[in-house]
């Protein structure tokens, strides 16, 4: 059965609000978790300086710390990424109005014409 113009709107509308929801949180996820990347890799930069400066040796514990921030913060970054995909599935399609339209108004048209 086809859908109602109704019907249509109404998951259009559900799906709109879902993309514009899913887009914020998204948003509000990545910032913070670039912002620790950020911090990392400036943490990253100072401790090699101070570990080019003294004594020569493993890496300390706040080089450890700093590099295992970036890693993680990439991490979460790489799990995000499929959420991008996701809204873009959920981006209005122009090809898929323009067929309901077109559907529609060949109804119409059957409709007149055997009438």
């Amino acid at each position: 059965r086809m859908k109602s113009e109704m019907e249509v709107q109404v998951t259009q509308m559900q799906v709109e609000h879902l993309r514009v929801a899913l887009s914020e949180n998204l948003h509000q996820i990545k910032n913070p978790v670039q912002a620790l990347r950020t911090f990392g890799k400036l943490l990253q930069r100072k401790v090699a300086l101070e570990e080019q400066l003294g004594p020569l040796g493993k890496p300390t514990p706040l080089r450890n710390l700093a590099d295992n921030l970036v890693i993680q913060s990439d991490r979460v970054s790489d799990l995000l990424l499929p959420m991008d995909s996701l809204l873009a599935a959920l981006e209005p399609d122009v090809t898929d109005r323009e067929l309901y339209l077109v559907g529609r108004d060949e109804k119409k048209v059957g409709d007149s014409v055997s009438a």
